[in-house]
């Protein structure tokens, strides 16, 4: 090396120019305590070479922990792992560089840290535990008895990891009558002199669908409080079994608060179209809260189920109202999701116990476990101008002249005995009675034995009016005329006829072009307007009916629907009739 600016770099000399530290500032090169700079120098062959040379007060580092950041020399010491390849495992140690370093923390639920070693003692159990699982703290799952965690009792249940045979109805008094007690095993036996009665009174229609994947099954709205014992599945249709097991359960709407399960499968009851099985626990509802009852689908399940519209929605509306459809896509957890109207009919369903199972009516449980029943007797008419006649009730001008316009009425029926229809005359398809959420819009109330009062709704509309309807509780009243024969679609004047497929129980039905010149101009155009949106009404319905047919061919022949098809059988069918009774048969003209 000939010159002091000469530097040796890969074993070879480099001249390079004069190092000219930077004086400006404290941040100047003069003031570092390492770093370095970018020369250019030559070799000894003439070419120009780039190196970086050292510089600042203490250019060397003082150990091999040592680094240079920031042109400070910085002491960088081990990491845990490297203690941890030297078998340390656990709590903290000084490093090369005198910091502290906190090692891994000990896996299992048991470990102590000892010596920088993960140590472990297993959990030691009660002699007595004969059923269930637990860890033992160290990684290990001790499963307690002589049978794999299970306990030998068909009806026993485990609980806090000892086997528990609960009480039945026969260890309770015969004389009880309503309420429950504790089983002792954590559940409850219900005390129960009424059997409990389902919710939905029919059972689905058009199963062919089995491509939706969550929950899926109806909300719906209590009207009075009471206690729901079994969960329910539809069958399908033509089936006497169900095919696959799915888990049914309730959920308080408001709380979104999961209010009991179970399993439901091959070997359950079956009742009046549904597959049955008890709740473990009964669920409490409450009167005016939403509930929804759905159970768990998957994309080709075995059972198929319906996504029809029904606007005749029969429930035993003393429990509640039917919501509409939930269709959650959720498959754990709340089933949240928007409540489609007038579907969901029939795929789940559930039963209720009411009055602590004193029994549908005005029955009172009380904490003796005995029940009362208080008896109303006679119609009461709760609004409108309905009238009382003795142990009956009629439209407002019955026996007298034709109903006025725009009626509404709500009536309350005697808690017992036989309700009969003595007359039923009214504007087909807009003037009705509505009983336990049924309209009747094309026929007459059947005869109905009274459990309880039942609330009857009566409307009227603005043009065509009858002579009423007179309804009586038996032994009050004649009982109801044979209906008509059913009159052809056109009279021989000439007059338009309101009949449907039903007519023969509707009683006097023609509007004949006599009845229509008594009406006003105003009414008699009310009413041809009328027959023109049934017929538009019964067009789209079946239109749309119609393309519904035509996806359920494809997925019964195992063709994928696009997404645009699955929504579309989502959004079902026009929804452009106010009232929740069926469409009427327009197909031969009537009105």
């Amino acid at each position: 090396m000939g010159s002091g600016n000469d530097v040796c770099r890969d074993q070879m000399c480099m001249s390079c120019p004069s190092l000219v530290l930077d004086m400006d500032g404290n941040g100047g090169t003069q003031n570092w305590t390492c770093g370095s700079v970018t020369q250019h120098c030559r070799n000894h062959k003439g070419q120009k070479v780039q190196i970086s040379r050292a510089v600042g007060k203490k250019p060397i580092a003082p150990t091999l922990l040592h680094h240079c950041t920031n042109h400070e020399w910085v002491c960088k010491g081990q990491s845990k792992w490297v203690f941890l390849a030297e078998g340390k495992e656990c709590g903290h140690v000084k490093d090369s560089c005198n910091v502290d370093v906190k090692l891994f923390d000990c896996a299992m639920k048991n470990d102590v840290c000892d010596s920088h070693k993960c140590k472990c003692t297993p959990t030691t159990f009660n002699q007595e535990y004969n059923c269930g699982t637990n860890s033992d703290g160290c990684g290990k799952n001790l499963a307690f008895g002589s049978n794999g965690g299970q306990c030998p009792g068909a009806t026993d249940r485990c609980r806090s990891n000892k086997c528990c045979t609960p009480k039945t109805r026969k260890d309770f008094s015969a004389s009880f009558q309503c309420g429950k007690e504790s089983d002792g095993c954590g559940g409850w036996v219900q005390l129960n002199q009424a059997a409990a009665s389902g919710f939905l009174t029919k059972k689905q229609a058009s199963t062919n669908i089995n491509w939706r994947t969550g929950h899926l099954g109806m909300e719906f709205t209590a009207a009075e409080d009471a206690t729901i014992v079994s969960l329910a599945r539809g069958l399908e249709v033509g089936q006497l079994l169900l095919k696959q097991k799915s888990f049914v359960s309730v959920w308080d709407v408001d709380s979104k608060a999961d209010l009991g399960r179970v399993e439901i499968g091959p070997l359950a009851d079956i009742k009046n179209g549904y597959a049955w099985a008890k709740l473990p626990t009964p669920a409490a509802i409450q009167k005016g809260k939403k509930y929804r009852v759905v159970m768990h689908v998957w994309r080709n399940m075995k059972d198929k189920y319906t996504q029809s519209y029904n606007y005749n929605m029969e429930v035993n509306s003393q429990f509640g109202s039917f919501g509409g459809m939930v269709d959650s896509s959720k498959s754990v957890g709340y089933p949240e999701a928007s409540v489609r109207t007038r579907q969901g009919y029939g795929i789940v369903n559930f039963d209720v116990l009411e009055n602590g199972g004193c029994g549908a009516g005005l029955w009172t449980c009380h904490t003796n476990h005995s029940c009362t029943k208080k008896v109303i007797k006679g119609f009461q008419v709760v609004s409108g101008p309905c009238k009382i006649d003795g142990a009956c009730v009629t439209s407002s001008t019955f026996g007298k002249s034709r109903y006025n316009h725009y009626e509404r009425c709500e009536i309350k029926t005697p808690s017992e005995g036989t309700m009969k229809v003595v007359k039923y005359a009214t504007e087909y398809g807009y003037d009705y009675l509505t009983i336990d959420s049924k309209s009747y819009v094309r026929s007459q109330p059947p005869n109905m034995a009274l459990s309880g009062s039942k609330t009857i709704k009566w409307q009227s509309d603005g043009s065509v009016t009858r002579d009423g309807f007179k309804l009586c509780v038996a032994g009050a009243a004649a009982p109801a005329p044979a209906p008509a024969p059913a009159p052809a679609p056109r009279n021989e004047q000439g007059g338009l006829t309101l009949v449907g497929e039903e007519e023969a129980e509707q009683e006097d039905t023609q509007l004949s072009e006599s009845e229509l010149a008594e009406l006003s101009d105003e009414e008699q155009q009310h009413a041809r307007s009328k027959y023109q949106e049934k017929l538009e009404e019964a067009a789209a319905a079946a239109a749309v009916e119609k393309e519904l047919g035509e996806m359920e061919v494809r997925a019964k022949a195992g063709l994928d629907l696009s997404p645009e098809e699955e929504s579309e059988t989502d959004a079902g069918s026009l929804d452009t009739h106010d009232s929740e009774s069926e469409f009427p048969d327009l197909t031969s003209g009537s009105f």
